[in-house]
């Protein structure tokens, strides 16, 4: 059987910033640390955006 090869964890910083590299690419797969550091910041921006009024049309 083939033998998993063990990737060091990314930082947050550095998980956005391999994510914001990789937008455009289709082919590969990312971290496991990547997938869920991005959806950590999606998730706070959110959150933070749920917070700001928007002028409604009626």
């Amino acid at each position: 059987m083939n033998e998993v090869k063990k990737m060091p964890e990314l930082g947050f910083g550095e998980a956005l910033k391999q994510a914001m590299d990789k937008l455009t690419q289709f082919s590969g797969r990312s971290r496991r640390s990547e997938f869920w550091w991005c959806m950590l910041a999606v998730i706070i921006a959110n959150v933070v955006l749920s917070f700001i009024p928007y002028p409604s049309s009626g």
